[in-house]
């Protein structure tokens, strides 16, 4: 039922192409951003680090933001795929739900050190005044809320929908 990404289309050779870009830009702002911030970290820097010209930042992404935000979803959809293998496997749902602590437990201290700093970084650095960063951060924030009230849902509803609304908090 969590689903972190949309079902996968065969891609193009033009296609994969991109998308291999892609992420070379994505691992490389990560790694940047997480050592110099974001204002630190420039489009020229992401470029050398990256091996791509400007114009596959900007293909890829309208603007710095544009690619803060891509690091940021990436890093939270790649823990979402993890955690779902977890709610996805059989049980009860108290078995489920205790997978599924244990794997997000698991997948927060394995995460790359990189990521885990990026997130302090531009925490840090974003003042609570940065609108755009504020919309970015609860965006990114209510779709894992969404996301864990709905397999809560689910793990319970079997039990009863009436307790699987009060543990998805839903009622």
């Amino acid at each position: 039922m969590l689903e972190a990404q949309d079902k996968v289309r065969p891609q193009s050779r033009v296609q994969e192409q991109g998308a291999r870009s892609r992420e070379r830009i994505l691992d490389a702002t990560e790694a940047l951003m997480a050592e110099n911030g974001f204002a630190g970290t420039s489009i020229s820097a992401i470029c050398r680090a990256s091996g791509l010209p400007a114009s596959s930042v900007y293909w890829h992404f309208d603007n710095k933001e544009g690619l803060l935000e891509a690091v940021m979803e990436r890093g939270l959809m790649g823990m979402i795929a993890e955690v779902s293998s977890a709610y996805e496997a059989e049980g009860s749902p108290r078995e489920k739900l205790h997978r599924m602590m244990q794997r997000a437990a698991s997948v927060l201290d394995e995460r790359p050190r990189e990521f885990l700093r990026l997130e302090m970084m531009v925490s840090l650095e974003r003042s609570q005044a940065d609108d755009s960063w504020r919309q970015t951060s609860d965006r990114l924030r209510n779709r894992m809320a969404s996301l864990i009230e709905e397999a809560l849902y689910e793990i319970f509803r079997a039990e009863d929908e009436t307790i699987a609304r009060q543990v998805a908090g839903e009622g």
